[in-house]
């Protein structure tokens, strides 16, 4: 049975996650690369952020501190968002080396992008942020939302085992999705009951963690914990 999450995900992507982005000015847009047909790079952080809110079902860039995209013809087809460690993660490394890794927070793409479009733009997020001095790039997968880690399976990220929290409670108001964060960057609180508003709460569980590797080094640091899990 499919919980609400995972039904609103899919309610996205056939809806107003099938079309592209119209993208009124690209004089801001940077060009790292082509991706067949598309161009690869740097996109306007509004438009990123415009995009996320759009396609990604949280709708909530967050920390986002660096973001790629694929575009062509004046229309964006995806973006990734890549921002510092969660602090639970970061304090699994040592101080000197955390800015060399980062958390794949969100990432999106529109149905006419194609089958392979995620693995493909992700491809060349990793190929990018191996060339500016990255080591390590950490994402997670929760699959009481829906989320099966697929795309970094096909993107060659290693299974590094599961968090130790109690999972996470999101909240559907009015017709969106919470997380804690973004609800109390909306509503200034957490206590999604003291809202008068219609609501509709899903639970989540540990979260899987995935690991793709930008340099050797980061073997050297990497917690034994997270190492030869099966996933």
């Amino acid at each position: 049975m499919e919980n609400n999450i995972h039904s609103y995900q899919k309610q996205i992507r056939l809806t107003v996650g099938k079309d592209p982005m119209p993208i009124s000015d690209l004089s801001n847009y940077i060009e790292y690369s082509k991706l067949k047909d598309f161009s690869f790079g740097k996109p306007k952080f509004k438009d990123a952020k415009k995009f996320i809110e759009t396609y990604e079902w949280l709708g909530y860039i967050g920390r986002g501190r660096i973001v790629y995209g694929m575009w062509r013809e004046n229309k964006l087809y995806g973006v990734e968002v890549f921002c510092p460690l969660p602090i639970l993660a970061a304090k699994q490394f040592p101080q000197e080396i955390r800015d060399k890794i980062l958390y794949l927070s969100r990432g999106a793409c529109c149905l006419e992008a194609g089958k392979n479009a995620g693995s493909m733009l992700l491809g060349a997020c990793l190929r990018h942020l191996k060339s500016q001095g990255y080591w390590l790039i950490i994402a997670y997968s929760d699959t009481n939302a829906g989320e099966g880690g697929y795309l970094y399976k096909a993107s060659n990220f290693v299974y590094a085992g599961e968090t130790k929290s109690a999972g996470t409670t999101y909240v559907k108001i009015n017709g969106k999705w919470y997380s804690p964060k973004s609800l109390y960057n909306t509503f200034k609180t957490t206590d999604y009951k003291s809202l008068n508003v219609e609501k509709v709460k899903q639970d989540t569980s540990n979260k899987k963690r995935w690991i793709y590797i930008l340099n050797k080094e980061i073997l050297n640091y990497i917690p034994k914990s997270w190492q030869n899990k099966e996933g």
